[in-house]
């Protein structure tokens, strides 16, 4: 029984577990079956496989050469920025010559000059015209999306090339987009009819009195500040005091209708937007004024001016002899553009260029002015735009086109560089002051010893480094050397019931290094108390000084804080609006009335030539334009 029992021992238990040395027993019957001969040719085969791999590479580089050596690249990338119509969001113009490949793309990157991540758009339909207009009108895709969802940004730093599938080209530079798209402020305009005399009786007004429709702050013109009064109205927001505000503001109604509180809508809002855009010449209630006992003739209200604009040469190019400018003229305000009255000026850093002189107006094709090149040429001094073309246009409503006009760069044979690099065109000149340009002299009054003073540092919109309303840190542009450096200055002081404690006068002398205009004020013995401060400069708007709620000691001296003032405010009555624009055109270089309004005033032409540089043209009219954002000081 034992001898059965060592024979045939109990088996073990079945398990479901994997043994531990389950995997040599297979590697040891994988190699059992793996001989020499098997091994030998797996060898041969990897080698036959790796060689037949090397040659089709080999065969793809070479034929990747080729294909890049018998085609040519896009080139002459060049780029130019802007703002888009109406002037809200940026625009950038991409240029360039193409190559021989059929397939071209547009890759972009934000402040990434590698291009890793980019946003692009296919421009093969492009490919023969070479140029593409990135803007909100025409989108980029992010490079791992489909969706065309993204516009330049503004103040933003691009990189860019261009990749037609076999390689990159790069843009040359980096480009940046403007600081800021301003929406341009409407100019103000004329009411285009007033309420007739039924009407102001109806109102208790004198039937002679004029109230415009559209002017719901009694100023005469319709402006923004009209637009905005009535959508506030329009919401909700706000009432009108006067029964004739309603009435004024009711522009959608019915001829001799009094109106109500409830007759100004969202409609009446609408002509008002679109008569200061230009879109419309009159109300649906201007027939009231129009006698209708006979029949007159349907007459035709045109305040809208033509346009002139300069086609080519490009801005800025380089002039060597005689060259030809090219111009576009159009009129869209009914009247139509008269044929007789287009014009053209040249105006030479260094020489007496071209007066007003008739030109032929564009028709169908583009007008060609000759302009001449040389030592008795009209543009005859050498260096970079030197040489300013302008053009201009009238209707025959007698509506004027703002001039357009472009630099050239001068240069021709025998010609001797000018040493200087400012350009001033030759023009209206403004009235030379007796003080030295550009002097940094120091303030000195007298100031009694216990009396009150106040120190300032302002900045004066247009000079030094001031920039404009818009952009105030902006100072590009800003005239650094100002032809008049001592400026008077007005300080109102108000209590914390907003009434008068102190009016003073002073001078403030401009400071080359830090490009601001500054000076003590004696403000006399001003008793010690908590107040408000506002500042007033001739030709500025009047600004409230912030943060001056301090407790004033009599006798000390306090520097308040920093402020830039307004200009643009020409005839000095705390406002800019188009009285001040009609006295800025009268003492410039394109006066229409031989400076009648201008010569009115000693001053005007003094205060017109806001960038203070002696010269009254189209950069102080450009800063005009600027400024009008604000209209009203405080």
């Amino acid at each position: 029984m034992d001898e059965d029992i060592k024979q045939n021992p109990p088996q073990e238990p079945a398990s479901y577990t994997r043994p531990s040395n389950s995997s040599p027993n297979f590697f040891d019957k994988f190699f059992s079956i793996f001989t020499k001969k098997t091994a030998a040719g797996l060898v041969i085969l990897v080698l036959v496989i790796g060689v037949g791999a090397a040659t089709i590479a080999v065969q793809r580089s070479t034929e990747f050469r080729q294909r890049a050596g018998t085609s040519t690249p896009p080139r002459n990338l060049q780029v130019t920025t802007s703002c888009l119509e109406p002037g809200n969001t940026p625009k950038v113009k991409f240029t360039w010559i193409s190559g021989s490949s059929s397939t071209l793309w547009l890759d972009v990157s934000k402040n990434d000059p590698i291009l890793y991540n980019f946003w692009n758009r296919d421009v093969t339909v492009n490919i023969n015209g070479g140029v593409f207009n990135w803007s909100t009108n025409a989108k980029m895709k992010l490079n791992t999306s489909n969706t065309y969802d993204y516009a330049p940004e503004q103040n933003t730093t691009y990189y860019w090339r261009l990749n037609d599938g076999l390689s990159n080209t790069n843009g040359p530079t980096s480009f940046s987009t403007p600081v800021t798209c301003p929406i341009p402020t409407p100019i103000p305009k004329t009411p285009p009819c007033f309420m007739p005399k039924s009407i102001l009786k109806n109102l208790g007004l004198p039937t002679n009195a004029k109230r415009g429709y559209g002017d719901v702050n009694w100023d005469d013109f319709i402006t923004k500040t009209d637009e905005n009064w009535i959508s506030d109205v329009v919401a909700g927001e706000n009432v009108f005091t006067e029964q004739a505000q309603y009435e004024a503001a009711d522009v959608n109604d019915d001829p001799n209708a009094p109106s109500e509180d409830d007759d100004v809508d969202s409609k009446d809002l609408a002509l008002i937007k679109q008569f200061l855009a230009g879109q419309i010449l009159t109300f649906r209630v201007c027939p009231a004024t129009t006698p209708t006992s006979t029949p007159t003739p349907t007459i035709i209200i045109d305040t809208i001016p033509p346009t002139s604009v300069i086609a080519y040469p490009p801005a800025g190019s380089l002039q060597t002899g005689n060259f030809t400018v090219g111009v576009w003229d159009s009129d869209t305000g009914g009247s139509g553009l008269d044929l007789d009255k287009c014009d053209y000026a040249v105006f030479d850093q260094g020489g007496p260029g071209v007066p007003n002189t008739p030109r032929p107006c564009s028709t169908s094709t583009r007008a060609n002015i000759q302009i001449t090149v040389g030592p008795n040429g009209n543009c005859r001094t050498i260096g970079t735009n030197m040489c300013n073309v302008r053009v201009g246009s009238w209707d025959h409503a007698n509506n004027r086109a703002l001039p357009d006009g472009r630099s050239f760069s001068i240069t021709y044979a025998g010609a001797t560089p000018t040493p200087t690099t400012t350009i001033i065109p030759t023009g209206t000149v403004a009235p030379t002051p007796t003080t030295t340009p550009g002097a940094t002299p120091t303030p000195t009054p007298t100031i009694p010893v216990g009396n009150t003073v106040f120190a300032l540092s302002i900045g004066l919109d247009g000079l030094g480094t001031t920039g404009d309303n818009s952009t105030p840190g902006d100072s590009s542009g800003s005239n650094r050397n100002p032809n008049r450096p001592s400026r008077n200055v007005r300080v109102e002081v108000f209590d914390g019931d907003d009434n008068p404690a102190a009016n003073r006068s002073g001078t403030i002398i401009y400071n080359a290094g830090s490009g601001k205009f500054i000076g003590t004020i004696d403000m006399g013995t001003l008793a010690s108390g908590n107040y408000n401060v506002k500042v007033k400069s001739d030709g500025y708007l009047r600004r409230f000084i912030p943060g001056i709620h301090q407790n004033v000691t009599s006798g000390q001296t306090y520097n308040l804080p920093a402020v830039n003032l307004v200009t643009g405010d020409i005839n000095n009555d705390n406002a800019i609006n188009i009285l001040d624009y009609n006295i800025l055109i009268s003492c410039s270089i394109f006066s229409v009335d031989n400076r009648a309004l201008c010569n009115g005033n000693p001053q005007y032409a003094v205060l017109s030539d806001l960038e203070d540089n002696g010269v009254i043209n189209q950069f102080d009219y450009n800063l005009f334009r600027r400024e009008l954002s604000v209209q009203n000081g405080d």
